[in-house]
């Protein structure tokens, strides 16, 4: 009886692995077909950024602007004046600016001389230039077409107005900073 009872057990054992085996046979075929619908793809497209030129050059467009040597103040007295004459361009040679640009000039000076700044739009370029008399003066509106070359030419006027002739700026140095701004313009906008 005992003897019966063990091969019922070992019975029952080996149709239990036998399932199990076949639970696992199962279970990886299905996997096997599964993975038969499973794509895979390749995107072959490529992406290229756009060239961005854009200089601030002397009044023929020619050459890069030296403010160091062009506006040098030393020697300016109250009543007179020096003028800067520069260009804004979007572009370089034979190489032409693929994007549209949006731009802004501002004028800072560390503020020891009552300088007053007038800029004047001589072609093309920003909304509507002016006088100011503060440290800091910003105007913008100005605007380069992709693709197009295009030169906006400007001139800058700091003046020393006569009637600020005060003896305390006989020893005052003052610096000035010319900075041209340029955003890539948002497409569509």
């Amino acid at each position: 009886m005992e003897q019966r009872q063990n091969k019922q057990k070992n019975m029952a054992w080996k149709t239990a692995a036998v399932l199990f085996c076949l639970c696992l046979i199962s279970l990886w075929a299905l996997s096997g077909t599964l993975a038969k619908y499973v794509s895979s793809d390749t995107a072959g497209e490529k992406a290229r950024a756009a060239s961005v030129v854009f200089h601030v050059k002397d009044q023929d467009g020619v050459k890069s602007l030296d403010l160091t040597s062009e506006l040098a103040l030393a020697g300016l007295q109250p009543g007179q004046k020096k003028t800067l004459p520069f260009s804004v361009v979007n572009y370089e040679g034979s190489a032409i600016s693929e994007t549209a640009m949006e731009y802004t000039i501002s004028i800072e000076t560390t503020g020891n001389l009552p300088l007053t700044y007038s800029l004047q739009a001589d072609s093309g370029g920003l909304d509507s230039p002016a006088a100011s008399p503060s440290e800091k003066a910003t105007w913008s509106g100005g605007k380069l077409p992709a693709a197009a070359k295009e030169t906006h030419s400007y001139t800058l006027t700091v003046q020393w107005p006569s009637d600020k002739n005060s003896a305390e700026y006989s020893a005052e140095i003052d610096s000035v900073y010319l900075n041209v701004e340029a955003v890539q313009k948002t497409p569509g906008a």
